[in-house]
């Protein structure tokens, strides 16, 4: 079929099966103008452009241009043709510019990588102080607030003293609920005092003995203001059984924020650690 340039009316044979059903973008070797031809339609229209490859049209059979047109309209030199990759061979991917290019490749500089590894080393320092402060100042935590007590139970720590290997716990398979723990002021025979109640809960389906309990208070900062050894209301309980217990000590302390914690201790431990009174 016959195909003429929009631009320059340079006219091209072309075979029709190229452009295929719907057309496709060909390009005028004279002038290089771009156009979409349609199949079946000799006078071509300017079109949306479309993606495909475009075909090279050949020399125009006629007419021949003018010498003004040649003077006037310098044809533009016929792109180069592709050349067809060898079969079974994929072409090596195109690396375009970044989308987005920062400033500064090094976005933290030596300074900053300093800082922040000190930060990191800060932090888990003041995380492993605080572990073993929750560890090693169990009693002092427990004497401020008991219901801290349910925590140490919950990790597996609970409110007796540690024994030597091969000997047996204080007070093991015995508990003192936090909860049952009561402490009171009172005043006796004149005297401000704090009284302490609470019960021992036997946890097992055997009698058990019931140790010496140590009562400790400490203030705010953990510092303990007391000390002192007392026995529960009876010397045994029975299988999961309870027993009551209550104590006292001179108020020394007033409006003072102080708690109070209640443990097992051994005998030993209840003749070789002196009482520390008010």
């Amino acid at each position: 079929m016959i195909v003429t340039c929009p631009s320059c009316d340079t006219s091209f044979t072309v075979d029709e099966a190229l452009l295929g059903e719907r057309g496709r973008k060909v390009r005028c070797s004279e002038c290089g103008h771009r156009w979409h031809q349609l199949p079946g339609q000799p006078e071509s229209a300017d079109a949306p452009e479309l993606e495909s490859p475009e075909p090279e049209l050949p020399e125009p059979e006629s007419p021949e241009p003018t010498e003004s047109q040649e003077s006037s309209e310098q044809p533009a030199p016929p792109a180069p043709e592709p050349e067809e990759a060898p079969a079974g061979t994929t072409p090596p991917p195109v690396r375009g510019p970044k989308l987005f290019e920062s400033e500064d490749e090094d976005v933290l500089d030596d300074g900053e990588r300093r800082f922040a590894v000190l930060g990191w080393t800060i932090f888990f320092v003041v995380l492993v102080l605080l572990a073993g402060g929750f560890y090693f100042g169990q009693s002092q935590i427990v004497a401020f607030e008991p219901r801290f007590q349910n925590l140490y139970d919950l990790v597996g720590m609970k409110a007796q003293e540690e024994a030597e290997p091969g000997q047996k716990i204080p007070g093991e398979g015995l508990s003192l609920p936090a909860e049952k723990l009561l402490k009171s002021r009172k005043r006796v025979d004149g005297r401000p005092m704090i009284v302490v109640e609470g019960i021992v809960v036997n946890e097992t389906e055997q009698n058990q003995p019931i140790p010496t309990l140590r009562a400790t208070v400490a203030n705010a900062e953990a510092e303990i203001l007391a000390r002192w050894y007392f026995e529960a209301e009876a010397a045994e309980i029975t299988p999961e059984g309870e027993v009551t217990f209550a104590t006292s000590i001179a108020d020394s302390w007033g409006r003072q924020g102080i708690g109070i914690s209640i443990i097992f201790v051994s005998e030993e431990t209840a003749q070789n650690e002196p009482s520390i009174l008010p």
